[in-house]
């Protein structure tokens, strides 16, 4: 299903991030499963997963029919591809940490009486 129909929108990629949310919040309004006459779930969440899609302007340009990549997956890649990023060694918040609890557990009012 095409997104911007979901949404009752023009397939247009210059729309503004207000009118898709405006659209989304009109329907979801009218179709939350939540509502006390039950909703319409199919028509939330196929608003839902469009919303999802066009919230961003690159979502919208990805997402207007007759793009080439419009509404197909992206095969996955083959190859080594990029490096990925590693995290950041932890030691300066574990050796914080345990200073904290050092100092902490050292103070008088904070250790069990003795003989406990």
């Amino acid at each position: 299903m095409n997104p911007f129909t979901a949404l009752g929108l023009p397939a247009d990629p210059h729309l503004t991030d207000e009118q898709v949310r405006a659209a989304w919040r009109t329907i979801a309004a009218a179709t939350h499963p939540d509502r006390p006459d039950g909703g319409n779930v199919e028509r939330y969440t196929a608003a839902a997963t469009s919303y999802a899609q066009l919230r961003t302007g690159w979502g919208r340009s990805e997402g207007r029919p007759g793009h080439r990549t419009a509404l197909r997956p992206r095969p996955w890649r083959t190859g080594p591809g990029p490096a990925r990023h590693e995290p950041a060694p932890r030691r300066p918040a574990v050796a914080v940490g345990l200073a904290i609890w050092f100092v902490l557990t050292g103070r008088g009012d904070l250790a069990p009486p003795p003989g406990r």
